[in-house]
């Protein structure tokens, strides 16, 4: 009837109508999805840019944990000769070096958890590049890190410091590994991000 037949008209008019805020000349359903298209990619341009700042401040703080733990051990190991050719104080020595070991241990734990959560963010672009309809690759997981970061005892004797010193250099490849993975995941989601803007409309 005449009054269905006009509702209809006017909702498929609405349809045209430019919303508020949008572009003056934005007054096709097209160009509106385009403008949809770029404010999606400059988000997630933000969030890529917001992620590579964060792992840069990572690897410079895991850099300068790395040289103190350097220089713990070798103060550590100056003291242990000096109160062995003395021959007193063996005891007080542990007990100060059961203290840093336990301090360096938990760097260590925090090396680890730090990784895992470097990895699910990872992760997670792995699944937007994926709803893009893009191929992320090997699973994160591959990028693996080194059994040092594992937690365990850290027995008598004078590599102790040194363990320490390798899991953390381990947990710094790790970092640059999720880096490159990061940089590459970047690389495929831009090929797969839909262009800025439409030359023409086909409307």
């Amino acid at each position: 009837d005449k009054e269905r037949l006009e509702r209809e008209v006017a909702s498929l008019k609405q349809l045209d109508r430019v919303p508020p805020g949008a572009d003056a000349g934005a007054q096709t359903l097209e160009q509106l999805l385009d403008m949809e298209r770029r404010r999606f990619k400059q988000a997630l341009s933000d969030e890529r840019a917001r992620f590579a700042e964060a792992m840069d401040k990572e690897q410079v703080a895991h850099r300068r944990a790395l040289k103190e733990a350097k220089a713990e051990s070798n103060r550590q190991a100056v003291l242990a000769l000096a109160e062995n050719s003395r021959g007193g104080e063996r005891e007080s020595l542990r007990d100060e070096l059961e203290s840093v070991k336990g301090a360096l241990e938990e760097e260590r734990e925090s090396a680890r958890i730090s990784i895992a959560d470097l990895q699910d963010t990872v992760r997670s672009m792995r699944r937007q590049l994926v709803a893009l309809g893009g191929d992320p690759g090997p699973d994160v997981e591959s990028v693996s890190r080194g059994p040092g970061l594992e937690r365990h005892h850290l027995g008598g004797g004078g590599g102790e410091f040194e363990n320490i010193a390798s899991a953390l250099k381990e947990k710094d490849s790790a970092l640059h590994k999720l880096h490159r993975e990061h940089k590459r995941l970047q690389m495929l989601t831009a090929a797969k991000s839909p262009p800025r803007d439409r030359s023409h409309s086909r409307w």
